[in-house]
This record gives C-alpha cells, structure tokens and sequence, in this order.
C-alpha cells in the first residue's frame, strides 16, 4: 500500500479486492510514507 500511495498508483478493481483483503488481517496502524 505505501508504494501505491507514494506513487500515486491508481489499482484494478480486482487488486483493489485483493489488497482490501490483505490488509484485513493487518493490525489498524498508519502507513509512514516518504515524500518523493
């Protein structure tokens, strides 16, 4: 997710799916992400 929102990355319907069931499991902390 932080390489998607660092590079403003847009995602598919399906990896969108993917991704959201991923980060389910993921205990609720931000995501740091360096400025460019």
């Amino acid at each position: 997710m932080a390489v998607n929102t660092r590079w403003a990355r847009t995602v598919d319907p399906i990896e969108r799916d993917v991704l959201t069931d991923l980060a389910a499991g993921c205990p609720d902390e931000p995501i740091i992400v360096e400025p460019t």
